[in-house]
């Protein structure tokens, strides 16, 4: 469907070249393939909203300034026994911090990479997915929020958690509307955080 055949639609969602109200998208498509790079950013934007994301966070900071502190006060009291042994762990830690995420998002997309392209409708019963081995329907309430990224719209659940998520890429609408059509269909069925 396009904007002309939705305009009986009743939902007024912009001004036309000629003054007219045009109806909400009722529909968008999208056709894409997730790279490491949109994982990585889904996977960011969830662990904003994430209670147990953010804890985690949290909890390894806390570990990592403790470890920090034991080694400088074993550097203040006995520099003798100070190694550089001693000094690897934590930057071990600190490399953990910043190479884990990477390495989720790899193993992401390693195993969504053998689905091929992704083509999704966001319609008004949820999102059709539909790819090279299968096919399904992601309901609205099973993702009741979004978040929205520089590329990404990030769609999640809504435990605390942060349990499910589905990852939309701006550049994969094929809507004439662009990324403004699908965040219409988003906004009129999810809420923004």
């Amino acid at each position: 469907m396009n904007r002309a055949e939705n305009a009986g639609a009743g939902q007024a969602w912009g001004t036309g070249a000629a003054g007219t109200a045009e109806a909400a998208p009722q529909q968008v498509r999208l056709v894409y393939q997730l790279t490491r790079r949109d994982w990585r950013e889904a996977l960011a934007a969830r662990a904003r909203v994430s209670r147990a994301a953010r804890w985690q966070r949290r909890l390894l900071l806390v570990c990592l300034a403790s470890v920090v502190c034991c080694y400088a006060a074993l550097l203040i009291v006995a520099p003798e026994r100070f190694t550089v042994q001693a000094a690897v762990a934590p930057v071990a830690f600190l490399l953990a911090l910043l190479v884990l995420p990477r390495l989720r998002a790899a193993q992401l997309h390693r195993l969504t990479e053998r689905n091929g392209a992704l083509t999704v409708v966001a319609a008004a019963d949820g999102l059709h997915v539909a790819h090279r081995l299968a096919a399904g329907h992601n309901s609205w309430q099973a993702t009741p929020r979004y978040v929205e990224t520089a590329r990404l719209f990030v769609l999640l659940s809504g435990d605390p958690n942060a349990s499910h998520l589905v990852a939309l890429p701006k550049a994969g609408v094929q809507d004439p509307g662009g990324p403004d059509a699908l965040r219409a269909v988003l906004d009129g069925h999810l809420r923004r955080v």
